[in-house]
This record gives C-alpha cells, sequence and structure tokens, in this order.
C-alpha cells in the first residue's frame, strides 16, 4: 500500500501527490498557515494559496504545455495557473464566504452548473462542501472544457473519520457515499469521445 508523508496531514499530502516531492521540498509542511502573532492575526487560515508551493505542480506543468486543466476543491488551489479553478477555501463559515469563494473561482462556472443544477449551491457550502457537489462540478466542467487533467478533492471520508474514527458507522457510510459518487464520476466519463484515452486514478 501507498504510505503518506511525514506530516500525515491533509494539505502537505496534496501536495506531495501533484508535486512528487516531500513538503520539505515543496513547502507546504502544516495545514493551517504559519501565525506567530499572539493575537492569531491570521484567524486560523489554511494553506489556501497556489504561491506558497515552491516548484512545479502536475498542473502548472500541463498548464506550460498549453493543455487544459480543471482544479476542483483541490488543497493550496487559491491563484494556480489552470484553466478551470474552483478552489477549496473558506474564512468566517458565513454567507459571506460564497461570495468570496465564487469570485476566486473562474469566472462563469458557478452560474452554469446552478442553471442545471438547482440545489448545486445549497451542497457547496464553503468548508463542508458535500463529495456530490464537487462532482457535479467535476461532469459539468468536463462536458464543456473537456481538460486534459482534472484534479478532484473528495474529502467527506476524511472528515467522517476525524470526527467518529476510522472504522465508525459514520466514516463507512462516508466511504460508501464516496464509491457512489466516484462511480458518477466513471459513468459520466464512460459517455465521454475521450474515455479510451482517460486515466481514472483515486489515491
Amino acid at each position: 500500500g501507498a504510505l503518506s508523508v511525514t506530516p500525515a496531514v491533509t494539505y502537505p499530502a496534496h501536495t506531495s501527490m501533484v508535486t512528487g516531492k516531500t513538503p520539505a521540498h515543496h513547502g507546504i509542511t502544516t495545514n493551517h498557515a504559519p501565525d506567530a502573532s499572539p493575537d492569531g492575526v491570521n484567524k486560523s487560515g489554511w494553506r489556501w494559496y497556489a504561491e506558497d508551493i515552491r516548484g512545479p505542480t502536475l498542473w502548472s506543468l500541463a498548464h506550460d504545455a498549453g493543455l487544459t486543466t480543471a482544479l476542483v476543491t483541490w488543497p493550496v488551489t487559491v491563484g494556480a495557473d489552470a484553466t478551470v479553478r474552483m478552489p477549496e477555501y473558506w474564512r468566517a463559515r458565513t454567507p459571506d464566504d460564497m461570495k468570496l469563494l465564487r469570485a476566486l473561482t473562474t469566472p462563469g462556472i458557478w452560474d452554469r452548473i446552478e442553471r442545471t443544477t438547482p440545489d448545486f449551491l445549497a451542497r457547496y457550502q464553503t468548508a463542508e462542501v458535500h463529495d456530490s457537489a464537487s462532482i457535479d462540478a467535476a461532469l459539468d466542467i468536463l462536458a464543456h472544457e473537456a481538460p486534459a487533467l482534472m484534479l478532484i478533492h473528495v474529502w467527506q471520508t476524511d472528515n467522517a473519520q476525524h470526527k467518529y474514527g476510522p472504522d465508525s458507522p459514520e466514516a463507512m457510510a462516508a466511504i460508501t457515499a464516496a464509491d457512489q459518487q466516484v462511480a458518477r464520476l466513471l459513468g459520466g466519463l464512460q459517455r465521454m469521445p475521450a474515455w479510451p484515452r482517460t486515466a481514472l486514478v483515486i489515491a
């Protein structure tokens, strides 16, 4: 089986997946951004920004090669060099967060998804994005932009295991739900012209 990096937490691990480097080399060594101020002036901000990654990423190399790229709720992608960005981001966990997230997303993407998926906004709340909403977004982007590279963060299994424990009923339910969402993605891919030359990697 695959081994994680050290520290074995979400943002360092996901950045290692797309750089091929350890956290010591790519620079994302924590989930939370360093904040040495006594009053917590960064307000528990996370390592959301792609500019903090040292060295090239899978998406930046693909983009530089002229390929269409898409990032859907993937960690550390605010401001990333990609054709379509829907970054993982939140701040105050208030309704205004949604305005901020919309502003950070590639223009027009949200509006298009909302037109075809009426309950999308209710399931795409900052810091609590449902996996079903991420897959809705991915299927829409695949259909319209046909990216050569797409990265999707399906995160509810991680959340359930942190909150309730790895073998809890809640964690098992989240894993089952994630399988169902991957099946939806797979079904959508199989109906697309690019399917015969598509590589689907689940990490």
